[in-house]
């Protein structure tokens, strides 16, 4: 399943029936205005067709695109890295050109937190999410990485991107942050958790290697 947010709404493409509570939405309906409209009722709206990919990619192609990458990063405490503009939110920003989406995420990490050291793990999540910049609807595709920072230095939001605050939040804390975030940033949160726990299961069960004997 492909999704797409505009703020806290969404609208779905995929191949597979979704459970109750949604809007489909018919292939001929896909542009900006009607997909607009249709979201005013506040329900999530489904594109269900064999072709989702090609009609998520027919309905990307409407706006100006835009790519970033960002990070959930995480200190030896286990608090998880976050941002406040506007909303809270995890640290991320545009992707220049040449650059690697794991690179970018680094970098803007570091500029808008104002730390240096961050590691940088595996693929956290993919996303796409809208707003309109200078009169014009953008999509903006973002890649998020799971991270780690095992430094010294103090945060510093970085104030000219209106950010005020940068802070280590409590793990026991993080679902009512993120529950006043955006809700890409949830999905973000919770597919890194669902990663985070395979591998402490994994950590816990680790592989034993069996020996045979062979019989004389």
């Amino acid at each position: 399943m492909l999704s797409i947010f505009f703020e806290d709404k969404v609208i779905n493409f995929t191949a597979c029936k979704l459970q109750a509570g949604y809007e489909e939405l018919a292939p001929c309906d896909l542009t900006i205005a009607k997909v607009l409209q249709k979201l005013e009722n506040s329900k999530p709206l489904a594109v269900i067709s064999p072709d989702y990919v090609a009609l998520f990619e027919k309905f990307c192609a409407q706006f100006a695109l835009s790519e970033a990458a960002g990070g959930v990063v995480e200190n030896p405490r286990g608090d998880v890295l976050m941002i406040h503009k506007g909303r809270w939110d995890l640290p991320k920003g545009h992707r220049e050109q040449g650059e690697t989406w794991a690179g970018c995420a680094v970098r803007e990490v570091g500029e808008e937190c104002g730390i240096e050291g961050v590691q940088c793990g595996g693929f956290v999540a993919r996303t796409w999410h809208t707003y309109i910049f200078e009169g014009v609807w953008t999509l903006k595709k973002c890649q998020w990485y799971a991270m780690r920072y095992d430094g010294p230095m103090a945060l510093e939001p970085q104030l000219d991107e209106q950010i005020d605050d940068a802070r280590w939040v409590p793990r026991e804390e993080l679902p009512a942050v993120a529950e006043v975030s955006y809700r890409t940033i949830r999905n973000v949160l919770g597919n890194y958790n669902s990663l985070r726990r395979a591998q402490d299961t994994v950590n816990a069960h680790p592989r034993v290697e069996c020996k045979t004997t062979k019989n004389n």
